[in-house]
């Protein structure tokens, strides 16, 4: 008897053939094994008995890492078994077999690959790019699929004699591993240009104080000293980065908790394949780095090595500052040749390697919130692990997302892949290389889409670039917000009724105000825009999102509260008050992301946005300084901040009134702050009761406060029967956005206003 049987899933990059051949073998099978189109087919022979235990086994005993979603199984006669019949690893085949794939992500260096990386006796000690099936660069290095060397950059690679041996031994763990190398025929490392003693050269002057460009899998990054408080500030200067906190990167998890909190869910989380930064509580009595490396910053971005450059580099030195290879707002690196002439003009050391990188990959960022992993930012680990759905597109689909914290995505039948983090496309650089990888995932997938989806706000470079490229295909607008609050819902499969919480910095209404303070209820395919944030005027400009001073100015002037903000410029106020009067440069809003930073500048916590989010993430940070030493305290008047909601408005102005009374009466800024976090948990909680909600979803920046996602989670409403859910896998600012694009619309989400 002989079977035809296609495995489906992530079924490449992890040793599947030679794991299918040894099992071949063992139930004394014929036939042969091959890759095609990210899957695995088989051609089985053998009595019907071996057969189904054969079946059986595949599901049952798969290599570590890999994931089986279904098996088909075509049964035919034609073939008899006799005990001559061999089995094969036969070539690849680019026939197109499954929609979209799975592609592998890169993955982490293996136990076992470390191990030997330190054995002396082993003939790949310190091999600056061992690897094995189970562990190593994949998607960065991917050309096309099937995912074989010659469709990857190690093509480059002629495999030695003794590595080709290994590769075509069924019996090996690196048997078809195909970034298999060696220090003889594998990619060499270079510092400054030299051969020699490369990983020593580069901890002595990272030890020095200097400043070293790190060639890694996904692009370069730059690291220096963490305790070198010069080194990080001239690191800042040649990033133009001014405050944003660094990451860092630690030895091992033991050494990250000498800085920072760390529970079982976030060391298994830091442990993991994907090996993402991971966004940590700072121990208030741990040791300290530079002050120029975190701020202010209640949180560090903790990373353990990742691959056999760093693993060594952390033996030697550490912790070091690690972090993305790049100019602020521009795409990671990945030319050498753009790197060494950075590196002339600012005085770093490189040190590189000759394997290319074909598709760019910054580190994943992702933390541990309500119990659960929350992806951040998705890059290298994540990308481009898809997001299966019961409901079937019927149709390919590309939604280009938006231009903050940019990522697109594409859908066909059940699956939508969402590609990695680019940045602000309205840096020339990000948005080339993000139609760069467009392009790319397209021809690696051979998608074709027959419907584009895109933001509906007429300035943003994604829109423009999906309307531009459409090819005479229907091109349709998805609101922001109602993307964000679809993602959710994607991730989680809703399709029952619920109430969406959108709340943000920013996004184009229908009406052409600025929202992002937004509440739907969703029944059915029916969205009802059901409260939002009462309009408030601010600077039609984009120094808006960052002077948030000048913002409160605009907010207090209208809540008739201007009296209360300590400025010694009135006549500022009377130009405000004016152009407020006559509607000259200013824009109507319901943004809450505004409303922090107009909170945190009146309580004086922090004025201006240096990268985005930081008003409000000291806002956060005052707060928790009060949730964590004093609420307990019984003998503080606590000032009444709380919002007031009308038939669809939640009123902003007496909100602000009370926030201006409370500074002036001189109470501590931190209640201040908590007391605000508090009123915008009690709004949701309003609304559930008014609504009567049993589902609710919640999704945009504001949902990255920890203080309102944690309390939101623990608070009565989980105890009254409401469901609470929030992105995980898809990230909950605009990165996610692409991914709710493709869900509002197959579900033919309309909007009601």
């Amino acid at each position: 008897m002989t079977k035809k049987i296609t495995v489906y899933g992530l079924v490449q990059g992890f040793g599947f053939r030679p794991y299918i051949k040894r099992l071949a073998i063992k139930y004394g099978i014929g036939g042969n094994v091959r890759n095609t189109d990210g899957v695995v087919q088989i051609t089985a022979i053998g009595n019907e008995a071996a057969l189904k235990d054969f079946e059986t086994a595949i599901i049952v005993y798969a290599p570590e890492g890999s994931r089986i979603d279904k098996i088909d199984v075509e049964e035919t006669f034609d073939t008899q078994w006799d005990e001559r019949n061999t089995f094969e690893i036969i070539k690849s085949s680019a026939d197109r077999v499954d929609s979209l794939a799975y592609v592998p992500a890169d993955i982490a260096t293996c136990r076992e690959c470390e191990r030997e990386l330190k054995d002396t006796q082993n003939r790949r000690y310190r091999h600056p790019f061992i690897s094995c099936a189970l562990c190593g660069p994949r998607y960065s290095i991917m050309d096309k699929i099937p995912y074989d060397r010659e469709n990857t950059m190690m093509d480059d690679f002629a495999m030695c004699p003794e590595c080709r041996t290994e590769y075509e031994n069924t019996d090996d763990r690196r048997c078809y591993a195909q970034t298999i190398a060696c220090p003889d025929c594998g990619p060499q490392l270079t510092f400054n240009g030299n051969r020699d003693d490369c990983i020593e050269k580069a901890a002595d002057v990272l030890k020095a104080g200097r400043i070293v460009a790190i060639k890694d899998i996904g692009g370069y990054h730059f690291a220096c000293d963490a305790f070198n408080d010069d080194s990080v500030m001239r690191l800042r200067e040649i990033k133009l980065r001014e405050a944003k906190p660094f990451a860092i990167m630690f030895s091992g998890v033991e050494q990250i908790r000498e800085y920072a909190d760390v529970s079982k869910q976030e060391e298994e989380l830091l442990c993991s394949p994907e090996r993402p930064i991971v966004l940590l509580k700072v121990r208030s009595e741990g040791k300290r780095f530079a002050d120029s490396v975190c701020g202010k910053s209640r949180y560090v971005g903790a990373m353990l090595p990742c691959n056999p450059v760093q693993i060594m580099l952390m033996e030697q030195c550490g912790p070091l500052v690690m972090t993305s290879g790049n100019i602020s707002g521009e795409p990671i690196i990945t030319d050498d040749t753009l790197m060494s002439k950075l590196a002339a003009e600012n005085d770093f050391d490189v040190l590189a390697h000759n394997r290319d990188i074909e598709v760019p990959l910054d580190d994943s960022v992702a933390r541990i919130i309500c119990g659960k992993i929350q992806v951040v930012r998705r890059g290298r680990g994540y990308t481009p692990a898809p997001l299966d759905v019961e409901s079937d597109a019927g149709r390919s689909i590309f939604a280009a997302g938006g231009d903050l914290k940019a990522a697109f995505a594409i859908a066909s039948g059940k699956r939508i892949i969402l590609s990695e983090h680019f940045g602000d496309l309205e840096n020339p650089k990000a948005f080339d290389e993000y139609v760069r990888q467009i392009a790319h995932m397209e021809s690696v997938y051979g998608f074709v889409p027959d419907k584009i989806l895109c933001d509906m706000h007429p300035g943003y470079f994604s829109s423009g670039y999906a309307k531009k490229n459409s090819m005479n295909i229907e091109v349709k607008e998805i609101q922001h917000h109602i993307a964000h609050i679809a993602s959710v819902a994607a991730e989680h499969q809703l399709v029952q009724d619920y109430v969406g919480f959108a709340f943000d910095g920013t996004g184009y209404g229908p009406d052409g105000a600025v929202w992002g303070g937004e509440v739907f209820g969703v029944c059915g395919n029916k969205l009802g825009r059901r409260y939002h944030l009462e309009y408030m005027k601010m600077p039609s400009s984009d120094e808006s999102a960052k002077n948030a001073g000048l913002l409160a100015q605009y907010y207090m002037c209208q809540a008739g509260a201007e009296d209360h903000y300590l400025t010694e410029n009135n006549e500022e106020i009377n130009i405000i008050k004016k152009a407020l009067e006559l509607g000259i440069n200013v824009a109507d809003t319901s943004s809450m992301g505004r409303l922090f930073d107009v909170v945190s500048a009146i309580t004086g916590v922090c004025a201006y946005n240096r990268y985005e989010g930081e008003c409000a993430s000291m806002l956060e940070k005052e707060a928790c300084r009060w949730e964590d030493n004093q609420k307990t305290d019984d003998n503080v008047c606590v000032p009444e901040i709380r919002f007031h909601i009308t038939d669809k408005e939640i009123l902003v102005r007496p909100l602000i009134r009370a926030v201006c009374k409370a500074v002036s009466e001189g109470v501590d800024k931190s209640l201040i702050a908590y007391e605000f976090h508090m009123a915008v948990i009690d709004l949701i909680a309003q609304i559930c009761h008014k609504e009567k909600a049993k589902n609710i979803v919640v999704s945009g920046g504001v949902f990255m406060n920890r203080i309102i996602m944690d309390d939101l989670w623990i608070c009565g409403l989980r105890e009254e029967g409401v469901n609470i859910f929030f992105n995980g896998k898809i990230p909950a600012t605009d990165g996610g956005i692409a991914v709710g694009q493709i869900w509002a619309e197959e579900r033919g989400y309309e909007l009601c206003v």
